[in-house]
């Protein structure tokens, strides 16, 4: 997951590539080799604010003076797509592992801009260090902002009056950093207060504001100014950002410059109280910086290690159930294993003493079905504990056999669509029976479990229960559009009633609810039922776990009684007042990815290539036949159901080996390291250009989990050099 010049002085090409890292509270940092800023979601940090992701730091401008003259680091891209500043044109590499990594020439010395931020806190430390030739002088421009990452209707906007550029500096300024305090008093409400003491600033944008405090440890002159930015690029609209002032300090052997920028005035008050600075408290910020890289480094490789190996135990318990001749010595190669879980790693984010994984980065979106699809993931790479906090954290929120489809930003949660409650009891069985952890499956889960499934079959809220078939339905209430069609109805016979000699016509009757009886529904409720009897069964209640493989076998007989379409070799996309609606989607897969199989192999096998023809691309599924967006997290489902549906030949293996190398051969050089949402439709065997600014945790966590436990790990060395040698 390292560029190089040949990369990295092409613009586009640089630009193409683009880099995201999360504090696993909310907050990210996120941008592209070249180090320009091309999107809203960019910036340095975007920390944790009013329940949503805030910019607050967009990016550093770094000037370094030589005695050959001084060196513009920053990239800056103008609206005829050139740079200036143009930076980009001296990096020799740029890497992202274990954080994004810069190293410029600049006349005889080579430096290295390095960001990382603080787990589990709003804040980013970039650091300066020579790495080769003569020392130097440089100077660090922090580029401010107050905004939430992508803007919203209601968001606290600077003033108007803040896009005036070249504001002057009051005359109650002063130099800090070498000659003690400053306060800068704004001349006017509109004006950020920059406050500053040797090695610390904070400016405020508004007195209701979150503060951003920056720790350096050079010399800062202050210099009040206001810029304007076009993000993107090309876009003709302007928006304000602030120029506090710069740090000005030394680049020598030994001697290293460093920023850290949070919103929390406590960071290293803290930070020590976590005991993350050392048994001794460091007395420099240089000496802090580097127990906080330890410590990142340290909690990164931990959770690798941990992945690594559990990813090897997972390998060779699944070729053991596969009867294979031999065990896996080692998944091969390794690298994919390290880059899928740091991926997945980057969506862990705690809410309060709920842990998630985020479906989309850096805008942290929380997708509670996408959630617990990853603890999947989770569990074949045995990582057991974070696996049972998401689902203690989805236990906690159960009401009335209802699970979150989503979070408000307050934390609220917003009950909706039934699919998640059916994901908990089938990862929370998975779990149980991988972690062997009996205790959380009786006295917790299987409790809360029981009470679910009870609440679908006699009715929960929203309208779920079973029919009176068996199969699982829900109540569709008519829409705004129908009752506003019945509204006009009502008014225009209400006219006529008035007109004299009117005949007397009945009522327009109004729009009645209909039933709907998802496919892809049942058949994840199918799968419920074999999970809550294997959890049953594991904990003891043998007689209920009798019940539950009872009603699979029913439910499985209706579900191919009415889904299927025998003319379209696919099933029907829902049942809507008894009807057939003919269609076809992603989550038909569901009906064919897992096992014990709900279809028979026959229409499974022509279920998969209808979907094959009709959906599948090389870097994922069309959402319908024909559409022009692909989601990525589809292919590693449609790979483990055409595996299965294909009895694991030799060509399906192939196929599925060749997929998940173009995939993590993208990742390590494109992607750096994550895995967008979509893709445009392309009919290349490369990814298409399109919307990138994404990562998806659940796209790479679907990956990982066909990687370790679906593919074979056992004499494929010659099958897959080629493809090694291309990641």
């Amino acid at each position: 997951m390292s560029l190089g010049q040949d990369v990295l002085t092409r613009l586009p090409r640089a630009l193409a590539c683009e880099w995201m890292i999360a504090n696993g509270i909310g907050g990210s940092a996120s941008g592209t080799a070249a180090g320009a800023i091309t999107r809203h979601t960019h910036a340095a940090l975007a920390a944790h604010v009013h329940g949503r992701p805030w910019a607050t730091l967009l990016r550093i401008d770094e000037r370094v003076l030589t005695d050959e003259g001084p060196f513009e680091l920053a990239c800056v891209v103008q609206p005829n797509g050139t740079a200036r500043p143009a930076g980009h044109r001296l990096l020799e590499s740029f890497t992202v592992d274990p954080w994004p990594a810069w190293r410029y020439r600049v006349g005889l010395s080579l430096i290295e801009k390095t960001l990382m931020l603080v787990w589990g806190h709003d804040a980013v430390i970039v650091s300066y260090r020579l790495i080769d030739g003569p020392a130097l002088r440089m100077t660090a421009s922090p580029v401010l902002v107050s905004r939430p990452l992508v803007p919203q209707p209601d968001a606290v906007e600077v003033p108007a009056q803040a896009r005036r550029t070249d504001r002057a500096r009051p005359a109650a300024s002063k130099r800090a950093g070498a000659g003690g305090a400053h306060t800068e008093v704004a001349a006017d409400p509109d004006t950020p207060t920059v406050q500053g003491i040797p090695g610390r600033i904070t400016i405020q944008f508004t007195p209701e504001g979150v503060p951003l405090t920056l720790w350096h440890n050079g010399a800062f002159l202050p210099g009040r100014a206001w810029t304007s930015l076009r993000i993107p690029p090309d876009d003709p609209a302007t928006e304000p950002a602030y120029l506090p002032g710069y740090v000005e300090g030394q680049l020598a052997h030994g001697a290293s410059v460093h920023v850290v920028a949070s919103t929390e005035r406590e960071l290293f008050r803290r930070l020590a109280a976590e005991g993350r600075l050392g048994s001794v408290p460091p007395r420099t910020l240089a000496e802090c910086v580097a127990a906080l890289e330890i410590d990142e480094r340290e909690r990164q490789d931990s959770w690798l290690r941990a992945a690594g190996a559990g990813a090897l135990d997972t390998a060779r318990e699944a070729a053991g159930a596969r009867k294979a001749d031999g065990l896996p010595d080692a998944l091969e190669p390794g690298a994919w294993t390290r880059m899928l879980a740091s991926a997945v790693g980057k969506g862990f984010v705690r809410h309060g003493s709920r842990l998630t994984i985020a479906s989309a980065l850096p805008l942290v979106e929380e997708n509670t079905s996408a959630a617990l699809r990853s603890v999947l993931a989770l569990l074949a790479v045995r990582g057991f504990g974070t696996a049972r906090e998401i689902l203690r954290g989805c236990l906690e929120f159960l009401n009335e056999g209802r699970v979150p489809e989503r979070y408000e930003i307050d934390g609220t949660p917003v009950y909706g669509d039934p699919e998640p409650a059916l994901w908990l009891v089938i990862a929370g069985e998975r779990y149980v029976r991988r972690s062997e952890d009996l205790e959380f499956g009786r006295d917790l889960l299987y409790p809360a479990l029981e009470e679910l499934m009870r609440y679908c079959r006699s009715g929960a809220p929203g309208g779920l229960r079973i029919d009176s078939d068996g199969l699982l339905m829900t109540i569709q209430p008519p829409d705004a559009e129908e009752l506003a069609a019945h509204a006009a109805e009502l008014a225009r016979a209400a006219a006529a009633a008035l007109k004299p000699r009117a005949r007397s016509r009945p009522a327009p009757e109004p729009p009645r609810s209909r039933t709907i009886k998802r496919s892809d529904l049942n058949a994840l409720w199918y799968h419920a039922y074999v999970a809550m009897a294997q959890l049953a069964r594991g904990v003891g209640r043998r007689e209920n776990a009798a019940f539950y493989v009872a009603w699979a076998h029913e439910h499985q007989t209706r579900f191919n009684d009415r889904f299927w379409d025998p003319a379209r070799h696919c099933l029907y996309t829902m049942l809507r007042d008894e009807e057939p609606v003919p269609g076809l989607m992603p989550s038909q897969l569901w009906a064919a990815s897992f096992t014990p199989a709900l279809l028979p192999r026959e229409r499974a096998m022509a279920l998969v290539e209808t979907i094959d023809r009709e959906l599948v691309t090389p870097f994922g599924l069309r959402l319908a036949p024909r559409s022009e967006v692909a989601r990525v997290e589809w292919l590693p489902l449609f790979l483990a159901a055409h595996l299965r549906a294909n009895g694991r030949s030799p060509a399906a293996l192939d196929r599925a080996r060749e997929r998940v190398a173009a995939l993590c051969a993208w990742m390590a050089e494109d992607g750096l390291g994550t895995l967008p949402e979509t893709w445009g439709v392309s009919e290349t065997q490369m990814p298409p250009p399109g919307e990138r600014g994404s990562a998806s945790p659940p796209a790479a966590a679907a990956l990982l989990r066909l990687w370790v436990e679906d593919l074979d790990h056992v004499g494929e060395e010659a099958v897959t050099s080629h493809l090694r040698d291309s990641a």
